[in-house]
């Protein structure tokens, strides 16, 4: 047997190897499982598409509910804001009308006789608001605490039709036993 060894065929250095040629190919090489890559790329670009559409439309929802929160915060102070003055307003009506029911209350006290300074320290431990029936002066209750401080006071009621308005001097009793004698007027 004799050992052949093959030596490689002699190159000249001056010359490049040949080069294969490189096309691009135009379509993708086909599969050998049968399997439609250009279709499954086409199928990918869609569902691109179609995410990024309701990416889209989420972000336009996203925009919408924060704008809508900033929204009702503000809408929510402003009730806030509405409810603290509607309270103050409604404090504010008791205090002037609870006013108004001592200044009745003195105005009927004025009409027994009675002056400011002789009922101030009752009138001044009189809750006004007690005085109130649905926010308003209760004539009832006004007309009960004058009856009350006028009993307190003392004081009758004055009685207008009460007494002589000048004319005739009163009787004295010789005038009244003269009269029945039938002696003088």
């Amino acid at each position: 047997m004799s050992d052949e060894t093959s030596t490689p065929p002699a190159t000249d250095s001056a010359t490049p190897p040949p080069a294969l040629p490189v096309t691009p190919p135009s379509t993708p090489p086909a599969a050998t499982d049968g399997t439609d890559y250009k279709a499954l790329a086409e199928k990918a670009q869609e569902d691109a598409k179609k995410w990024q559409a309701l990416s889209r439309k989420h972000e336009e929802r996203a925009k919408a509910n924060a704008e809508a929160a900033s929204t009702k915060q503000t809408v929510e102070e402003q009730l806030v804001e509405v409810r603290k003055a509607l309270a103050e307003r409604d404090v504010a009506d008791v205090q002037r009308n609870g006013r108004l029911a001592m200044a009745q209350v003195q105005a009927h006290l004025a009409e027994h006789g009675f002056n400011q300074v002789d009922v101030a320290g009752l009138l001044e431990l009189v809750d006004p608001v007690s005085l109130l029936k649905d926010s308003e002066p209760n004539d009832v209750a006004v007309k009960k605490l004058v009856e009350s401080l006028i009993k307190v006071g003392g004081r009758a009621t004055p009685d207008r039709d009460q007494g002589q308005r000048g004319g005739e001097r009163p009787m004295d009793m010789n005038a009244l036993i003269r009269r029945r004698a039938g002696i003088g007027k």
